[in-house]
């Protein structure tokens, strides 16, 4: 199925290409804070890359210390 938008020929059978994300610490603390967990984040992102430093980090206690 297609439809024409501002002159444009889109077909809607083709899922969008989800970008990759790199994520830091501080924003998977912010993001637990704010939502209560991460199982959104998948729906967002094709790939999700948490560095082994970063893993470390908040199993050291980075997101139980609060």
């Amino acid at each position: 199925m297609s439809m024409q938008y501002n002159g444009m020929q889109r077909n809607l059978n083709v899922k969008p290409i989800m970008p990759d994300i790199v994520i830091n610490t501080g924003p998977i603390i912010a993001m637990v804070a704010a939502t209560g967990n991460l199982k959104w984040l998948p729906g967002l992102y094709g790939r999700i890359v948490i560095p082994y430093e970063v893993f470390q980090e908040i199993e050291a206690g980075g997101l139980n210390n609060t």
